[in-house]
């Protein structure tokens, strides 16, 4: 049994850069930035009725990816860049369990932890190649529910 079932959406944001050689040198280094949004339905099974919660979820996903071949990542507008961006469409279906630190009837600060299966489409870099981004996800976060 199922005691609710809500909407739920996010974003999330991640970066990472990783210089193929020293500082000071006019090597190349890579980045990859990524922006992931989500929006679906989330249910929650009811074993624990006021501060923890456990819940099963299912959501349409989307990542915009931009990967970046530069003398200085760090600076968005190097001469020397060459940026490529790429979008992926895909689903998610996690379990979770969500605390809620302050329980409340109308609004609630909350921690989640989830683990579930991400299926996402190919982000495609044009020449600069492919990447698959899609398998298991592990996530946690702070929100608030209403």
């Amino acid at each position: 049994p199922v005691s609710r079932v809500v909407v739920f959406g996010d974003w999330q944001r991640a970066r990472t850069g990783k210089a193929l050689a020293d500082s000071g040198s006019t090597t190349p280094a890579s980045s990859l930035g990524t922006h992931q949004v989500s929006l679906g339905l989330r249910a929650d099974v009811p074993l624990f009725r006021e501060i923890a919660r456990p819940y099963v979820g299912v959501a349409a996903l989307g990542v915009l990816a931009t990967a970046r071949f530069d003398d200085d990542v760090a600076d968005p507008e190097s001469l020397g860049q060459v940026a490529w961006s790429a979008f992926a469409p895909g689903a998610l279906a996690v379990g979770g369990l969500e605390l809620r630190l302050v329980p409340a009837d109308r609004l609630a600060l909350s921690w989640h932890a989830e683990l579930g299966y991400a299926l996402l489409g190919t982000l495609a870099f044009e020449e600069f190649g492919a990447y698959d981004v899609g398998g298991t996800v592990m996530r946690t976060g702070l929100g608030v529910r209403l």
